[in-house]
């Protein structure tokens, strides 16, 4: 994710990891994450920089390697409560294959 500020959707986190879903966090590791962001600290995650000189500008979520969540939409305060934003759901195992490899990407 790029930006993670939102706390409804990290206690979501938090409550499904609770329940046995392997949750996993990438974050973008800068400012705005660090004074405005959620605290992760009870959720498996990692701060990764951008790759290419930019930013780590990634906003999906992979569910069971079958559905991605993605769009312009990050989680944060912004996005939910005043930015215009995009969110799409996508039921599909390759996509979802493909996102997951990219994720496993961010953490190496």
């Amino acid at each position: 994710m790029g930006w993670f500020t939102n706390e409804t959707l990290r206690n979501k986190l938090l409550e499904k990891q609770a329940q046995g879903v392997d949750v996993k966090v990438a974050l973008y590791d800068d400012g705005i994450n660090k004074k405005h962001g959620v605290d992760l600290s009870g959720l498996p995650h990692v701060k990764v920089k951008g790759e290419r000189g930019g930013i780590m500008h990634h906003k999906f979520c992979v569910i069971d390697n079958q559905v991605v969540i993605t769009g312009s939409y990050n989680w944060s305060n912004n996005a939910e409560f005043r930015n215009t934003e995009n969110i799409t759901v996508e039921r599909d195992p390759g996509q979802a294959t493909k996102y997951s490899v990219e994720f496993r990407n961010l953490n190496s």
